[in-house]
């Protein structure tokens, strides 16, 4: 039989690697780093880790990585900042995904639209007229 304890604890780990996936991606932020991505995430609560993606030059890549303690805050942080403007420009806030991962869900909502595409007008009358 498995503790409380056990529990608890495992359900602890799962919530910490699924919030070392959040995923902050702006169209531009040349000017963003690991402290100002910080000022704008810990509103939300206690953050483990955040990282700003650079390039060779240190030049900000346009997305980042943060990573809460609490799973509700991070969830908090997604619904609240998605579509958020920043300096004008939108973000685009969401769990990370692995590439993987990512493009199996694409292929899903696409084959899904796909079908729903087809069978729309399954069985329906359709006008037409020469022009």
């Amino acid at each position: 039989m498995i503790s409380t304890h056990t529990i608890k604890h495992l359900q602890d780990d799962v919530a910490e690697m699924v919030l070392s996936l959040m995923e902050i991606i702006s169209h531009t932020w040349e000017d963003m780093d690991d402290n100002k991505l910080n000022e704008i995430f810990s509103k939300f609560g206690p953050t483990l880790s955040r990282r700003v993606m650079t390039d060779e030059s240190g030049k900000s890549k346009g997305f980042g990585f943060v990573s809460f303690e609490r799973h509700e805050d991070a969830k908090r942080a997604v619904d609240e900042m998605n579509g958020k403007k920043l300096n004008g420009k939108q973000l685009y806030v969401a769990r990370a995904q692995k590439k993987g991962e990512r493009q199996t869900e694409l292929k899903r909502k696409f084959e899904q639209m796909k079908q729903d595409g087809t069978t729309r007008y399954q069985g329906v009358n359709l006008y037409f007229k020469r022009t």
